[in-house]
């Protein structure tokens, strides 16, 4: 599992770092933490020390934390941020989303709430192996850049047919596939059943601009993990990870239709099958 190393917590009343301080180190207790008292203090941090994960009060003296995320994205940095606040505002939600900031937390919290928070930090950054199965070359670049803006470490692979993803799913144990229903040769379903017998483990989930029930009803039926209709975007794949992940999603994530699994697994720009000439001709 990734290791936790620093952590920084930023935010002017020194009675909730404490809190958090405290909180923090009763779940690891090697856990370097950085405090910061107001938003410059916390991009300067972000952007001179090798932070992990952050936590940032939403009001700070000097520029807010939402300020302060928005500089480390603008300047690159990538870190993990949950914003904290007295208050659960939609305006500010929204713009914490915008940052891409992974959660929004209410102040009072509890401590299993920042044990959740770090237990997902840890489960996020674990390597999965990930291969995008579908006949359009267009589709499967609009797919990868989807999946490049996951909060999650993947690495992808692409097949250009169910045939061709059988022969790669031989060689490599991937841990998800998201695979496409329409497909000529044999649909995504026949192609999800023969890479089961191959890696039974496997997490699949379907891809299809078409939301028929009796083909959701197929899917579930064949032992796949999830469905998603095109054209569909960053949040949704995380949605869709953090449920067959066996993670609790952040307070402002979207919905996935998931199935019901008989044994939990281990502790998303839009993609759409319409074929195009160019790349921009796609909804993204």
């Amino acid at each position: 599992m990734a290791v936790l190393n620093k952590i920084l917590i930023a935010d002017d009343s020194s009675s909730v770092r404490k809190i958090l301080c405290h909180a923090i180190k009763q779940i690891d207790p090697t856990i370097e933490i950085i405090e910061a008292s107001d938003g410059m203090e916390a991009v300067k941090a972000l952007a001179t020390r090798t932070i992990d994960m952050a936590f940032l009060d939403v009001h700070m003296p000097g520029i807010s934390g939402l300020d302060a995320l928005k500089l480390a994205r603008k300047h690159g940095i990538n870190t993990f941020v949950v914003m904290i606040s007295g208050q659960f505002e939609p305006d500010l939600v929204n713009k914490a989303k915008e940052f891409h900031a992974y959660d929004y937390l209410k102040k009072p919290f509890e401590a299993e709430e920042i044990q959740r928070l770090l237990s997902v930090r840890q489960q996020i950054a674990r390597h999965k192996s990930l291969l995008v199965v579908d006949d359009s070359k267009i589709v499967r670049r609009v797919v990868f850049k989807v999946l490049k803006e996951s909060q999650f470490n993947l690495k992808s692979s692409e097949a250009n047919s169910g045939e061709q993803a059988i022969q790669l799913c031989r060689t490599i144990p991937y841990d998800i596939i998201f695979i496409d229903y329409h497909m000529p040769g044999f649909d995504g379903l026949t192609g999800a059943r023969e890479i089961f017998k191959t890696l039974p483990n496997a997490k699949i989930v379907l891809m299809s601009s078409d939301d028929n029930p009796q083909i959701i009803k197929k899917a579930q039926e064949a032992g796949l993990c999830g469905f998603m209709k095109k054209p569909f975007y960053p949040d949704d794949v995380d949605m869709v990870l953090h449920e067959i992940m066996g993670l609790t999603p952040p307070s402002f994530g979207k919905k996935a239709i998931l199935f019901p699994q008989e044994s939990p697994c281990e502790p998303e720009q839009a993609a759409n099958d319409i074929e195009a000439e160019d790349e921009d001709a796609i909804l993204i």
